[in-house]
């Protein structure tokens, strides 16, 4: 995802396969990544998504918050 976000300029696939992984493994990288392409895709749904996750498990960063800062 990454790749298809920074090199490759395409955030909705990077958006598409930062969710697959997102799904599998749930992880906070995963949800930093997701909420970078999902920013760069306007996938709003995706950023909910994150949120969510974010609050389910009171993780804090500054980097996720801005990203989320994009949020309705």
């Amino acid at each position: 995802a990454r790749f298809e976000l920074m090199l490759l300029r395409d955030p909705r696939k990077a958006n598409a396969s930062a969710r697959a992984s997102f799904q599998d493994r749930n992880e906070a990288d995963d949800a930093l990544l997701l909420a970078a392409t999902a920013a760069a895709a306007r996938d709003q749904e995706s950023l909910r998504a994150v949120r969510a996750w974010q609050q389910q498990y009171r993780y804090q960063d500054v980097r996720l918050d801005t990203l989320l800062g994009a949020l309705p």
